[in-house]
């Protein structure tokens, strides 16, 4: 069965944060989605509607932001990365090298949320 991954941020009233979910293709459907952390969630807390919903739907609080692991980044990096694998959050360097974590300052806030 062909898939993918996809990555980029959840929003939810209370949280902003990167998370990581999964596409699946079959001929009947084309691509739907698959998010196994929430759906295993649901599973533990006996909320099969829950967990059925994440095998196929995605709820619509998500902004995708990669859907190739190891991406270039455009502009290229100037120098080796500090997260090579699917940049979530963002990265910055300087002289040639990514910053860590410890040297940046960043935040993530939801301004609004509103219905439409």
């Amino acid at each position: 069965m062909p898939a993918r991954w996809e990555s980029g941020l959840y929003v939810a009233c209370d949280h902003v944060g990167p998370h990581d979910w999964a596409r699946f293709y079959t001929p009947e459907t084309g691509w739907l989605w698959a998010d196994c952390s929430f759906g295993s969630s649901a599973r533990r807390a006996g909320d099969e509607e829950r967990r059925r919903h994440h095998f196929g739907n995605l709820d619509p609080w998500r902004m995708v932001a990669n859907r190739a692991f190891q991406a270039e980044l455009d502009p290229p990096a100037d120098g080796i990365r500090w997260d090579p694998y699917d940049n979530q959050m963002g990265e910055a360097s300087v002289d040639g090298r990514g910053l860590d974590v410890r040297e940046m300052r960043r935040a993530v806030e939801l301004v609004e949320m509103r219905e439409v």
